[in-house]
């Protein structure tokens, strides 16, 4: 975060919550990254506008002395906001790691900082476009055909989005499709993060992959 208000008031409100915040980077002079949405008519994203540079602070050095607390992790989860030396980092380093990596391609654009190699994740999310733009084109590919390559290139497993048509989850053995919850829609920012929120939880709770997505997608209809 940067040291600005809203860096203060999210570390806040994350240790309000139990959250273990001595590992926040706080950079001085940096801004807080902000986010913000313009829907179209169907309440669906039409602009998103992004200040994310505070993010390239989060450099392997500063990986690397948080690393311990990484490690000793049943799981970490990151995404392609991380500068690609930084992303490399972490997947070099968690060859040798227990723990389990989940990761969110993010964008089209940050997707491409992401390796060839994706053997050191165990459950990538994506959605169709940002898979397209990992895999370097093929825009004939399906959601399923995508997910069986990003499989290929090494993901364990791979949860692929396609809005409200539903999800793809895959791996070497599998691919199974499961659509999503029939909602009212008031807004669709944040469904991706809620569908990776509920996974996540799920897993730690003990489910494998496939049940886990079933949790997530509940949240992302409730987000």
């Amino acid at each position: 975060v940067g040291d600005d208000e809203a860096g203060r008031a999210l570390t806040q409100q994350m240790r309000a919550l139990g959250c273990d915040v001595s590992q926040v980077a706080v950079i001085p002079g940096g801004s807080t990254a902000v986010y913000a949405a313009v829907l179209d008519h169907d309440h669906d994203l039409l602009i998103g506008i992004a200040d994310m540079d505070v993010f390239d602070a989060l450099t392997p050095q500063v990986l690397g002395r948080a690393w311990p607390h990484l490690v000793a992790s049943a799981l970490v989860f990151a995404d392609c906001n991380l500068p690609q030396d930084s992303l490399a980092d972490l997947l070099h380093r968690k060859r040798d790691a227990a723990f389990s990596l989940a990761l969110d391609t993010v964008s089209v654009l940050k997707a491409r900082r992401l390796p060839h190699d994706l053997s050191a994740i165990d459950v990538l999310f994506t959605n169709r476009d940002e898979a397209l733009a990992v895999l370097g084109g093929g825009s004939s590919l399906s959601q399923a055909e995508a997910a069986r390559q990003l499989c290929a290139r090494g993901a364990r497993h791979v949860v692929l989005t396609d809005g409200a048509r539903g999800v793809v989850v895959a791996s070497a053995a599998a691919c199974h499709f499961l659509p999503s919850l029939a909602v009212n829609m008031v807004d669709a920012s944040g469904a991706g993060d809620g569908l990776i929120a509920g996974t996540l939880q799920a897993m730690l709770n003990g489910a494998d992959v496939n049940t886990a997505v079933k949790s997530g997608l509940l949240v992302a209809a409730l987000t």
